[in-house]
Protein backbone atom coordinates (compact mmCIF):
# COMPACT_ATOMS: atom_id res chain seq x y z
CA UNK A 1 0.00 0.00 0.00
CA UNK A 2 1.46 3.38 -0.94
CA UNK A 3 2.36 5.92 1.69
CA UNK A 4 -0.28 8.55 2.42
CA UNK A 5 0.40 11.82 0.66
CA UNK A 6 -0.20 15.26 2.12
CA UNK A 7 -2.01 17.51 -0.34
CA UNK A 8 -0.36 20.89 -0.84
CA UNK A 9 -0.61 23.51 -3.56
CA UNK A 10 2.94 22.54 -4.62
CA UNK A 11 2.12 18.88 -5.27
CA UNK A 12 -1.37 19.35 -6.76
CA UNK A 13 -0.12 19.05 -10.38
CA UNK A 14 1.62 15.77 -9.54
CA UNK A 15 -1.50 14.43 -7.79
CA UNK A 16 -3.66 15.44 -10.79
CA UNK A 17 -1.29 13.60 -13.13
CA UNK A 18 -1.40 10.46 -10.97
CA UNK A 19 -5.20 10.59 -10.81
CA UNK A 20 -5.48 11.09 -14.58
CA UNK A 21 -3.15 8.15 -15.27
CA UNK A 22 -5.14 6.02 -12.82
CA UNK A 23 -8.44 6.91 -14.52
CA UNK A 24 -7.02 6.05 -17.94
CA UNK A 25 -5.87 2.60 -16.83
CA UNK A 26 -8.08 -0.47 -16.79
CA UNK A 27 -7.81 -0.76 -13.03
CA UNK A 28 -10.06 0.63 -10.31
CA UNK A 29 -8.61 2.68 -7.46
CA UNK A 30 -9.90 4.03 -4.20
CA UNK A 31 -8.86 7.48 -3.04
CA UNK A 32 -9.33 8.66 0.51
CA UNK A 33 -8.84 12.21 1.75
CA UNK A 34 -8.53 12.76 5.49
CA UNK A 35 -7.82 15.84 7.53
CA UNK A 36 -4.14 16.02 8.41
CA UNK A 37 -3.50 16.08 12.15
CA UNK A 38 -0.06 17.40 13.09
CA UNK A 39 -0.73 17.41 16.85
CA UNK A 40 1.60 15.82 19.39
CA UNK A 41 -1.12 13.31 20.26
CA UNK A 42 -1.43 12.25 16.60
CA UNK A 43 2.34 11.88 16.40
CA UNK A 44 2.33 9.72 19.50
CA UNK A 45 -0.41 7.51 18.01
CA UNK A 46 1.55 7.19 14.77
CA UNK A 47 4.72 6.25 16.64
CA UNK A 48 2.85 3.62 18.66
CA UNK A 49 1.55 2.09 15.43
CA UNK A 50 5.09 1.93 14.02
CA UNK A 51 6.27 0.28 17.23
CA UNK A 52 3.47 -2.31 17.11
CA UNK A 53 4.79 -3.25 13.66
CA UNK A 54 8.38 -3.47 14.95
CA UNK A 55 7.28 -5.65 17.88
CA UNK A 56 5.19 -7.93 15.66
CA UNK A 57 8.07 -8.37 13.21
CA UNK A 58 10.58 -9.16 15.97
CA UNK A 59 8.26 -11.54 17.82
CA UNK A 60 6.79 -13.22 14.74
CA UNK A 61 3.23 -12.24 15.61
CA UNK A 62 0.56 -9.95 14.19
CA UNK A 63 0.45 -6.19 14.61
CA UNK A 64 -2.92 -6.58 16.34
CA UNK A 65 -1.45 -9.04 18.84
CA UNK A 66 1.45 -6.67 19.58
CA UNK A 67 -0.97 -3.79 20.10
CA UNK A 68 -3.19 -5.92 22.36
CA UNK A 69 -0.17 -6.94 24.45
CA UNK A 70 0.95 -3.32 24.88
CA UNK A 71 -2.54 -2.12 25.74
CA UNK A 72 -3.05 -4.89 28.29
CA UNK A 73 0.41 -4.76 29.81
CA UNK A 74 1.09 -1.01 29.87
CA UNK A 75 -1.85 1.01 28.60
CA UNK A 76 -4.74 -0.06 30.81
CA UNK A 77 -2.80 0.59 33.99
CA UNK A 78 -1.91 4.12 32.89
CA UNK A 79 -5.31 4.90 31.37
CA UNK A 80 -7.28 3.61 34.37
CA UNK A 81 -5.19 5.00 37.23
CA UNK A 82 -7.45 8.07 37.51
CA UNK A 83 -10.64 6.40 36.28
CA UNK A 84 -11.81 3.57 38.56
CA UNK A 85 -15.07 3.28 36.62
CA UNK A 86 -13.20 2.50 33.40
CA UNK A 87 -10.98 0.04 35.27
CA UNK A 88 -14.10 -1.75 36.52
CA UNK A 89 -15.61 -1.86 33.02
CA UNK A 90 -12.43 -3.35 31.56
CA UNK A 91 -12.16 -5.87 34.41
CA UNK A 92 -15.77 -6.97 33.85
CA UNK A 93 -15.18 -7.40 30.11
CA UNK A 94 -12.11 -9.57 30.64
CA UNK A 95 -12.99 -11.36 33.91
CA UNK A 96 -12.94 -15.15 33.93
CA UNK A 97 -10.69 -15.47 30.89
CA UNK A 98 -7.11 -16.67 30.75
CA UNK A 99 -4.29 -14.37 29.66
CA UNK A 100 -4.28 -15.46 26.00
CA UNK A 101 -8.07 -15.06 25.72
CA UNK A 102 -7.86 -11.55 27.20
CA UNK A 103 -5.27 -10.53 24.62
CA UNK A 104 -7.33 -12.08 21.81
CA UNK A 105 -10.44 -10.12 22.87
CA UNK A 106 -8.45 -6.87 22.94
CA UNK A 107 -6.98 -7.69 19.52
CA UNK A 108 -10.34 -8.56 17.93
CA UNK A 109 -12.28 -5.65 19.45
CA UNK A 110 -9.80 -2.73 19.64
CA UNK A 111 -12.63 -0.17 19.57
CA UNK A 112 -13.87 -1.53 22.91
CA UNK A 113 -10.50 -0.87 24.52
CA UNK A 114 -9.48 2.65 23.49
CA UNK A 115 -6.03 3.66 24.62
CA UNK A 116 -4.76 6.05 21.97
CA UNK A 117 -8.08 7.44 20.76
CA UNK A 118 -8.74 11.16 20.45
CA UNK A 119 -11.65 11.48 22.85
CA UNK A 120 -11.84 8.41 25.06
CA UNK A 121 -8.18 7.49 25.21
CA UNK A 122 -5.18 8.78 27.08
CA UNK A 123 -4.13 12.38 27.26
CA UNK A 124 -0.75 13.50 25.87
CA UNK A 125 1.09 12.98 29.16
CA UNK A 126 -0.36 9.48 29.59
CA UNK A 127 0.48 8.58 26.00
CA UNK A 128 4.05 9.74 26.63
CA UNK A 129 4.29 7.46 29.65
CA UNK A 130 2.75 4.59 27.62
CA UNK A 131 5.33 5.01 24.87
CA UNK A 132 8.12 5.26 27.44
CA UNK A 133 7.02 1.97 29.06
CA UNK A 134 6.88 0.21 25.70
CA UNK A 135 10.30 1.52 24.67
CA UNK A 136 11.91 0.76 28.03
CA UNK A 137 10.56 -2.79 28.29
CA UNK A 138 11.10 -3.87 24.70
CA UNK A 139 14.52 -2.20 24.64
CA UNK A 140 15.46 -4.32 27.67
CA UNK A 141 14.51 -7.37 25.56
CA UNK A 142 16.78 -6.19 22.74
CA UNK A 143 13.93 -5.15 20.43
CA UNK A 144 14.82 -2.01 18.48
CA UNK A 145 11.79 0.29 18.10
CA UNK A 146 12.06 2.75 15.24
CA UNK A 147 10.47 6.01 14.20
CA UNK A 148 9.32 6.72 10.66
CA UNK A 149 12.47 8.74 9.95
CA UNK A 150 14.66 5.92 11.30
CA UNK A 151 12.79 3.43 9.12
CA UNK A 152 13.51 5.62 6.09
CA UNK A 153 17.23 5.66 6.98
CA UNK A 154 17.25 1.87 7.46
CA UNK A 155 15.97 1.43 3.91
CA UNK A 156 19.14 2.89 2.40
CA UNK A 157 21.47 0.18 0.98
CA UNK A 158 24.30 1.48 3.18
CA UNK A 159 22.28 0.52 6.28
CA UNK A 160 22.29 -3.16 5.39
Amino acid sequence: MPEPMQITTENMPRIATILKMSCESDKHYQVSITLYDASLKAGQRALANIWYQDIAREQGTTVGAAEAFCKYTYGFKIRCEDDPDLAEIIRNMLNGRDYEAKLKIIEIYPEWFPILRNKSGMNVEQQGRYLNEIQRNFGAQGIFLTSSSEQDLLNYPEAR
